[in-house]
């Protein structure tokens, strides 16, 4: 069996390998729940999304080793990723957004180039929130969002 720390960098090896992308862990316990966010950051714009979120719940008795939980939460995200060349039938449809990053130099504002971002979600409420995830939407510009066939 696979522990914790193998299982988070073959998710992070898995996500540089598909887009060059850094993989990143926030982890957190509430309410006897244990979940984990796994965000990607770009380097090419710095800017970071959530890829996807899992959770489990855990056993306060005790009774339960807490590796154990951490694997759980770990094996429910790589079956997302492996399931990800058949999104489209598990209801994750993908959509490209089109944005740039607003930037302030002496009180104007100045735009970035255009970046091209591609997210899969069952509905575009979803994609809109992995998208924004920990970000202010008054430090984005979104031109267009487009629901496209899965490559």
């Amino acid at each position: 069996m696979k522990n914790r720390l193998i299982l988070e960098r073959d998710i992070c090896d898995r996500v540089k390998k598909d887009n060059n992308c850094s993989a990143h862990f926030i982890w957190s316990i509430k309410d006897s729940v244990l979940s984990c966010r796994l965000v990607t950051l770009n380097p090419r714009h710095n800017t970071h999304f959530l890829l996807c979120q899992e959770s489990v719940r855990i056993d306060t008795s005790g009774e339960g080793e807490v590796e154990s939980y951490y694997v759980t939460v770990l094996e429910k995200i790589n079956s997302l990723l492996d399931a990800g060349k058949g999104k489209e039938e598990e209801n994750q449809m993908c959509y490209v957004v089109q944005w740039k990053k607003k930037n302030w130099e002496e009180s104007n504002l100045v735009l970035s180039d255009t970046y091209t971002s591609y997210f899969y979600g069952a509905n575009l409420k979803e994609v809109v929130d992995k998208f924004y995830y920990e970000k202010s939407p008054d430090e984005i510009v979104v031109y267009h969002i487009e629901m496209v066939s899965a490559s």
